[in-house]
């Protein structure tokens, strides 16, 4: 992981320092998601807003990937889009099972569509390389469970 990290931190130029990262702990029955809103310039409240947002599961086959790592593209992101990007740091194999880094994704969007039942309304997926197929994921757990 620290050479992988590395590796990506370096494709990246330097967030800028304009760019706000706030760290959320969410709590979802017993588990626990850290979550980052990041932003260019200001945060905004993503539950006070009718703004569309980013919702973005991050890169690295399971097993790699935080905030450290993707922290500089997606305040590029954000600056590039003017939008709230929320990144979502997930347990990782092996410490933990793929069904538990899905359930953390599920867990997510329960907690979004709890705040506001709208969400899907001005949510965007995005991801890289694994953070894509867990975005299959979660679209397949919403169609099946019928969820907006």
């Amino acid at each position: 992981r620290y050479h992988s990290k590395r590796i990506l931190t370096a494709l990246f130029p330097a967030k800028s320092s304009s760019c706000l990262i706030q760290h959320h702990i969410l709590q979802y029955n017993t588990n626990q998601i850290h979550m980052y809103y990041i932003q260019h310039e200001k945060i905004n409240d993503w539950k006070c807003s009718n703004q569309p947002i980013i919702l973005y599961f991050h890169g690295g086959g399971f097993v790699f990937g935080d905030i450290d790592t993707y922290s500089c593209f997606e305040c590029h992101l954000s600056k590039s889009l003017n939008m709230l990007i929320l990144h979502v740091d997930f347990r990782l194999l092996p410490e933990h099972s793929l069904e538990e880094t899905i359930e953390d994704v599920i867990n997510i969007y329960k907690i979004l569509l709890d705040a506001d039942s709208n969400i899907h309304r001005r949510l965007i997926g995005m991801g890289d390389s694994s953070g894509g197929m867990l975005w299959i994921y979660l679209l397949q757990w919403i169609i099946s469970n019928n969820k907006p």
